[in-house]
């Protein structure tokens, strides 16, 4: 007789674009050892994603961000029902769910950050999640942190017990053919791929823009958007006000392989990050950077040696590394190459999977 599959929850308190759905959802080609469920909003595009790999009943909805009590218990109720060892929770709303779930059922439980931030939070609000936070941690068996930053943000804020906290990079697949470095540096494409909300600052792409308006047509960059969210059409009405006709909108695209193959450069806003996904997977393609100086963005791209870092209040400095790149392709190759470097010695997705995989029959 087989032996019964470890049962997993994967909790999510959102399943559209962003860094943290596409996260979990790679890790669900851990479903061929374990037995995975999903808990997470009725949210496009990841929420049927999800359905199709896993089926409709080991799934179950959840708000979208919000906390119910009926849905706790609802909860409890399906991890009783399903006999699951493990729930695991992917950011702060997931998180509260799955501590409480995990103290009323006696499962084990891992919580992961992705992008521990207290940026917009006011006085009151910030000392009251680091008070329910370190409540949680009492119930939570091991915190994952996606980046060396993030453990260090968490250890400053004394969230969690370092004997608690265990770094599993994010990960992407290494790919094998896409465009020369050559061929990259004659392309005029800057790819932003993001979800547009205050997170992700998007309408800082705006003032970047702005800088190549006097420059000829033939010397301006092309600046590809791809992704969606609830600033897509603040962010169209401020681009159409600019008169910025350099600016294309690709919506939600589930492969993005040769968007980051024909990009001539990637480039985030982020007010702040866990470990990026898309700057991970962009490097991988051999695609240097100019990126916001924050935690996440910053564990991976250092100045001038596969990308650029430029300050939240200096947009004048991104168009400025733009420029500089293009101006001269020996940087140019040298960045290429270091990125694509860095991503293949650290960032596998195959070693994501398999410390994840680790850390649950750790636990069991």
């Amino acid at each position: 007789m087989a032996k019964e599959k470890l049962k997993i929850l994967m909790i999510t308190s959102r399943a559209d674009f962003g860094g943290g759905p596409e996260h979990l959802y790679r890790l669900l080609s851990l479903r061929d050892n374990f037995n995975i469920f999903i808990a997470a909003p009725n949210d496009k595009p990841y929420f049927l994603m999800y359905q199709e790999l896993i089926g409709v009943g080991n799934m179950i909805v959840i708000p979208h961000r919000k906390f119910r009590i009926k849905k706790l218990f609802e909860l409890v109720s399906f991890v009783n029902s399903n006999r699951i060892s493990i729930i695991h929770s992917h950011g702060k709303g997931a998180g509260i769910y799955s501590r409480i779930v995990a103290l009323f059922t006696k499962s084990k439980c891992i919580h992961t950050f992705h992008g521990l931030h207290l940026l917009n939070y006011g006085y009151l609000s910030r000392h009251v999640y680091i008070l329910l936070e370190k409540m949680l941690s009492r119930f939570t068996d091991c915190f994952v942190t996606v980046s060396k930053s993030e453990k260090r943000k968490t250890l400053s804020l004394c969230l969690a017990p370092e004997e608690k906290i265990q770094v599993i990079k994010n990960g992407v697949t290494i790919p094998e053919n896409f465009k020369s470095t050559d061929e990259k540096f004659k392309s005029n494409k800057i790819l932003y791929v993001s979800r547009f909300d205050y997170a992700k600052n998007s309408l800082l792409l705006v003032e970047i823009i702005n800088e190549f308006k006097s420059h000829s047509k033939e010397n301006r960059f092309e600046f590809h958007l791809v992704g969606d969210g609830p600033d897509k059409n603040v962010l169209e009405n401020k681009i159409k006000e600019a008169n910025l006709s350099n600016v294309i909108f690709h919506g939600f695209q589930k492969d993005l392989s040769n968007f980051y193959s024909d990009a001539f450069c990637y480039i985030s806003t982020s007010r702040w990050e866990g470990l990026p996904l898309s700057l991970l997977e962009a490097m991988s393609f051999s695609t240097p950077s100019v990126v916001t100086d924050v935690d996440g963005n910053n564990d991976l791209v250092s100045n001038g040696e596969n990308g650029y870092l430029f300050k939240l209040d200096r947009p004048q400095d991104a168009a400025e590394y733009l420029m500089k790149m293009k101006q001269d392709k020996e940087l140019y190759l040298r960045l290429s190459t270091n990125a694509r470097k860095l991503i293949l010695d650290n960032y596998s997705v195959t070693n994501m999977i398999k410390q994840t995989e680790d850390l649950y029959l750790s636990l069991v």
